[in-house]
């Protein structure tokens, strides 16, 4: 594959050479170096705080990406804010150009192995996404999954009771002041 597996970790010259040419990127963009030296470290040295999470479990970087931080960075592009991170999609693949993004911290904690998906009316999301899509508190959507109500149920049974700081109905997705 694609993927860089630990035994071949070492740079051959010519990587060397083509990444001491683009030196000047590390300066231009600090934040993004950081990240791409943050997910080697995680993915190869058993010394790394978050190699357990990672390396451990067998996540690997593409070869393009483990010898070129240039390349890394012309396929992810500039960070676009402080407030985005490099993103794995699929949390068990690989880092690499088809399976990384930049996402923000929200967009993060809905992308992690812990999230519970639901698939109701041929979507698919986390409870976050569907209490706020449907208009109720994710709680009470968990509450009534964890008690064995079915998806249906669950998602179209009217709320009564304090909701958003006022008295509310909520019938078909639609929450009302009572």
């Amino acid at each position: 594959g694609d993927q860089l597996s630990p035994q071949l970790q070492t740079t051959t010259q010519e990587n060397c050479v083509m990444e001491s040419s683009s030196s000047i990127l590390h300066k231009k963009y600090p934040s993004e170096y950081q990240t791409w030296r943050d997910m080697k470290s995680r993915c190869y040295d058993q010394r790394d705080h978050s190699w357990e999470s990672y390396g451990k479990r067998g996540i690997r970087i593409s070869k393009r990406w483990y010898h070129s931080f240039k390349k890394f960075l012309l396929d992810m592009g500039p960070r676009p804010s402080k407030q985005h991170s490099l993103d794995r999609i699929d949390n068990n693949g690989h880092y690499n150009r088809k399976n990384c993004r930049w996402a923000t911290n929200k967009e993060q904690q809905r992308n992690t192995r812990r999230n519970r998906i639901i698939v109701y009316k041929e979507q698919s999301l986390c409870i976050t996404e569907w209490a706020e899509k449907l208009n109720l508190p994710a709680p009470m959507l968990i509450t009534r999954l964890n008690r064995g109500w079915s998806v249906e149920k669950a998602f179209e049974t009217p709320t009564w009771g304090r909701y958003k700081g006022a008295m509310t109905a909520t019938i078909d997705g639609k929450t009302q002041s009572i």
